[in-house]
């Protein structure tokens, strides 16, 4: 899968289709000509919402949104409750999150999927998401 395997489909069904470049010469005979060609990837324009289950959620908005006590406070929160896993003790390990979450209207969320950048494992997700 992946883009790799996109790019080779394409190129592959050059030949199926009948698609024919003119070949490179040398000597004026037509030779084997080593080439890269350059395959971009780009994503459709995003929507400004996404439908998860029956709900439509915004990825766009008139007003961020905000943890209401301010950015200083969320960082103190989180720091006051994160608790280093015990099975990272042995290994130091460190590394990054993303906890993606839904804000509801009434400010309360919902944990949709945690990110593990770094491969830390289950215990330091499951910290993540208790925190």
């Amino acid at each position: 899968g992946g883009c790799a395997a996109e790019a080779m489909r394409v190129v592959g069904a050059m030949n199926r289709i009948g698609v024919r470049w003119t070949p490179g010469k040398q000597n004026g005979e037509p030779v084997r000509v080593q080439f890269n060609l350059p395959i971009r990837f780009k994503l459709e324009d995003p929507l400004p919402y996404e439908m998860i289950g029956p709900d439509t959620v915004y990825v766009e908005f008139d007003t961020p949104l905000a943890y209401r006590k301010g950015e200083e406070a969320l960082t103190a929160f989180l720091d006051s409750v994160l608790t280093y896993p015990e099975i990272g003790n042995d290994s130091c390990l460190v590394g990054d999150m993303d906890v993606k979450m839904l804000v509801q209207p009434n400010g309360s969320i919902k944990v949709l999927n945690v990110n593990d950048f770094n491969n830390l494992g289950f215990d330091f997700q499951f910290e993540a998401i208790r925190a």
